[in-house]
């Protein structure tokens, strides 16, 4: 729970049709709506991310936004301070975590964004 809004409701929010599954098309709407500064591609890509077939259930959505770190996010959006060694630590931890789909950060990144404007 964040912002007194579960991360349940939060998917809620982005399931625009209200069918109980979030599409690429309800990210998309989602993101523009909340003037999120997501380009397209990575709202696909966080879409794909997260999806077993081409819709998002609640479980995959509460799953995914579980491991998103809103601490480690707002340290490298230069939000929160940190010192030297823990950010070069951290930054090693996520060129590590780099996939075929793109960098684990930046889509850690993304849906902490979308978990922070859909709670506040």
């Amino acid at each position: 729970e964040y912002n007194k809004l579960t991360t349940r409701e939060g998917f809620e929010q982005f399931d625009l049709d209200k069918d109980g599954r979030i599409s690429l098309d309800d990210l998309l709407g989602s993101v523009v709506q909340l003037q999120l500064d997501l380009s397209p591609g990575d709202v696909q890509r966080l879409h794909k991310s997260m999806a077993t077939n081409e819709f998002v259930s609640v479980e995959e959505w509460v799953t995914a936004l579980a491991k998103a770190n809103p601490d480690s996010v707002l340290q490298s959006l230069g939000l929160a301070n940190k010192d030297d060694k823990s950010a070069a630590a951290d930054k090693a931890a996520a060129e590590q975590g780099k996939d075929e789909d793109g960098d684990a950060a930046a889509k850690e990144a993304a849906a902490v964004k979308i978990q922070a404007r859909a709670r506040g």
